[in-house]
């Protein structure tokens, strides 16, 4: 079970991006008044590829034999709450196992960047959302989801 947890955050860690105000270098308030959910943006993103690559997409640097993301998805309700909900494939000593993951959070709109606080410890991602594409990623390194 230790182990489970651990990819859950392995992948969730590797993942996230450093959500600060550019000014004051201070975490961004999830619920501040000139950033709110907007039911326009509501809806399931379905990740559609990794640096350009379609899934399924190998993790690295777990202790098992090979780990890959078989599905990834991005539910957000017009309330500000999101689900992210993904699966991975894990082999390990030749056994194959899946493993569906559902971690939620609160999201908010500015514009066109959005941002994406989890409930798990305060995980923070950021990334982009425009004509039904949202694109989360930092230099070098992008997830691409359509609705």
């Amino acid at each position: 079970m230790r182990r489970r947890f651990a990819l859950a955050a392995a992948l969730l860690v590797t993942a996230a991006l450093a959500a600060c105000d550019e000014d004051t270098g201070l975490p961004l308030a999830i619920n501040s008044p000139s950033s709110t959910p907007s039911g326009a943006a509501a809806g399931t993103y379905v990740l559609r590829t990794v640096d350009g690559d379609p899934l399924p997409i190998s993790v690295e640097g777990l202790e098992v034999d090979q780990v890959e993301l078989v599905a990834d998805a991005f539910i957000l309700g017009a309330d500000g709450r999101f689900v992210h909900n993904f699966v991975l494939r894990i082999t390990d000593h030749g056994v194959v196992t899946l493993e569906e993951h559902n971690d939620p959070g609160n999201w908010r709109a500015d514009g066109t960047s959005i941002v994406f606080v989890y409930d798990l410890e305060g995980l923070v991602q950021r990334g982009t959302l425009s004509n039904r594409v949202l694109v989360i990623g930092d230099p070098g390194s992008s997830r691409i989801y359509t609705q």
